[in-house]
């Protein structure tokens, strides 16, 4: 649930949006700071206070929720709306002073085109049923991919489309669909509680924002084998290391079983990176996908590795996609060989 944004936040939020940042800072001791192409930047203005800081935390979710935020995992998380502006705030504390960071969003929610989403991924989401995967680093646009695909389901197929958020990051209007979100703190007491709040309402699509636990990830797989089109997001570099991550959330003595539920039920597993665009054009993102054909599900249900030159048409490798990027002039060299270096220790 987005809350009313005191005016010192919205103020700073647009100074924000006019350096093309990604991320914005108000901590103690500190003046207003960005992310801006990768780099962290102060601010030319006045320090911060630790009551400034406070006040607009307490502002944004009320004392008593800041009271308690050390039995929230020690963080608040909460959408900021301001009209034309949206961001995702986390609430934390350093040195027992309150500091505030926002994650600053598109102002609206983008096409699979304009993001250049592989078609493959868009082709997934046109299915009855079954589990699509979004994965890459924290502030690598997977929430901004995922929305772009909810809202093509949304403007194409006449269905039930219900999300689980924490917390809702943009807000999705009917179009063909009907819609309904719910917000972690807000609607449900939990993600868990939300899945099953969906699935009792003649569901079709479900997005779940982000699995925390076992139990989570295990009812994702449930919810695909019900027959419903399950949409959701890991922290994974690849989608090697994303499917590794679902099977591994899982207790050793149940692994086996699982990985046959997801071999089933899997569609389509995408990662991506946002890299520093040539010429100061922003940022660009590389993609890699995994598509499923009879062997790539037999060798995940019988746990062997995937074979790299033996894919599926349609697969695509994040390293030579990033190479491509590089190739085409899109993205800085050296960031882009740093990120298949990154990579390559990974793998």
């Amino acid at each position: 649930m987005s809350t009313q944004v005191p005016a010192e936040l919205e103020k700073a939020m647009r100074e924000a949006a006019n350096r093309h940042a990604s991320d914005l800072f108000m901590i103690p001791g500190e003046p207003l700071t960005f992310r801006v192409g990768g780099e962290v930047v102060r601010g030319n203005g006045e320090v911060l206070s630790a009551e400034m800081v406070r006040g607009i935390a307490e502002a944004m979710v009320g004392r008593d929720r800041l009271a308690r935020m050390a039995t929230e995992r020690g963080q608040i998380v909460v959408g900021c709306d301001c009209g034309d502006l949206r961001g995702r705030m986390g609430i934390s504390m350093s040195r027992g002073q309150h500091t505030v960071v926002v994650g600053m969003l598109p102002g609206r929610i983008m096409t699979p085109a304009e993001l250049c989403l592989p078609e493959e991924v868009v082709e997934a989401a046109m299915a009855p049923n079954g589990l699509i995967v979004f994965s890459g680093p924290v502030g690598s646009g997977k929430t901004t991919s995922a929305f772009a695909i909810l809202e093509h389901i949304n403007a194409n197929r006449a269905m039930h489309l219900c999300t689980v958020e924490d917390p809702i990051n943009y807000i999705l209007r009917p179009k063909r669909a009907i819609v309904q979100q719910r917000e972690v703190g807000v609607d449900v007491p939990d993600t868990a509680s939300g899945m099953i709040a969906a699935t009792a309402q003649d569901l079709d699509v479900l997005f779940v924002a982000e699995l925390r636990t076992p139990a989570e990830v295990l009812a994702c797989v449930t919810a695909a084998q019900m027959g419903h089109l399950v949409i959701t997001q890991v922290h994974a570099a690849t989608p090697e290391e994303a499917l590794q991550r679902l099977i591994g959330s899982q207790a050793v003595e149940e692994q086996a079983g699982f990985r046959r539920n997801l071999a089933n039920v899997l569609r389509c597993v995408e990662a991506q990176v946002l890299l520093p665009g040539a010429g100061g054009r922003g940022k660009v993102a590389a993609y890699g996908v995994l598509v499923l054909d009879g062997e790539v599900r037999r060798r995940i249900a019988e746990g062997q590795p995937l074979v790299a030159g033996k894919m599926p048409h349609g697969c695509r490798d994040l390293a030579e996609d990033i190479r491509r990027l590089m190739r085409e002039g899109q993205v800085e060299t050296g960031a882009g060989e740093a990120a298949i270096a990154a990579l390559r220790e990974r793998s």
